[in-house]
């Protein structure tokens, strides 16, 4: 889990060269683990998992624009995983 969680980190770092994505990332920021806290529990790595996929799947949808299926864009929307 803690290497999925830095694999996450690596892909955040890539997307944030091309784009300032810093205000995206206060939500990851606030919880306060990183993959180096190996003392972190496994719930608390598994939530910082989970938003970093949410902010990784907002930075790629606002790149690409409409990249992915439009019926799929809507189910998002509609489960309100894109602002």
């Amino acid at each position: 889990m803690i290497q999925l969680h830095q694999f996450l980190v690596y892909v955040l770092k890539y997307l944030a060269e091309d784009d300032q994505i810093t205000n995206d990332c206060s939500e990851y920021i606030t919880l306060k683990i990183s993959p180096h806290h190996i003392h972190k529990t496994k719930a608390e790595h598994k939530h910082a998992i989970f938003v970093l996929c949410k902010i990784i799947s907002q930075v790629i949808a606002d790149k690409e624009g409409n990249s992915i299926p439009e019926n799929l864009y809507f189910f998002l929307l509609f489960l309100n995983i894109f602002k």
